[in-house]
């Protein structure tokens, strides 16, 4: 077993993680809003999911490759395999749905996009303040 290799698989498990946090997070604040859950409200979740997906927005705005995915490429080279280029999003996306080569700056719009939304939802279904508010 390749050392190097796990350690690469396991920064994009991470990163897969990190996704589906800010993805699923969307989801649940937007039906959760609708549905009256509490969950959602809830100020720490929103601050850091906030959080995640401002990162993500500012590293798109900014050009900046995401440190996850330098990481896992370094990882990967260490271990004897090739990086890959681009995203990570767009890279599994194009690997997932076997299509043509979607260009990362539609992924950068759509990561600006969220981050924009996802700052609207702050307004639009508001955190409590305080843990019984």
């Amino acid at each position: 077993m390749n050392l190097w290799l796990i350690l690469a698989d396991c920064v994009a498990l991470l990163h897969a993680g990190y996704v589906v946090f800010v993805v699923a997070g969307v989801f649940f604040i937007v039906a959760g809003g609708a549905a009256g859950w509490r969950f959602v409200t809830n100020l720490w979740f929103r601050l850091i999911h906030l959080a995640a997906i401002g990162i993500v927005g500012l590293e798109a705005v900014m050009g900046w490759t995401c440190p996850l995915t330098g990481l896992e490429n370094v990882l990967r080279i260490q271990g004897g395999q090739i990086g890959y280029g681009g995203s990570f999003l767009g890279f599994w996306v194009n690997q997932l749905l076997y299509l043509e080569q979607i260009p990362d700056r539609l992924f950068d719009i759509g990561h600006v996009t969220c981050a924009i939304f996802v700052s609207l939802l702050w307004f639009l279904v508001p955190p409590r303040r305080h843990p019984g508010g």
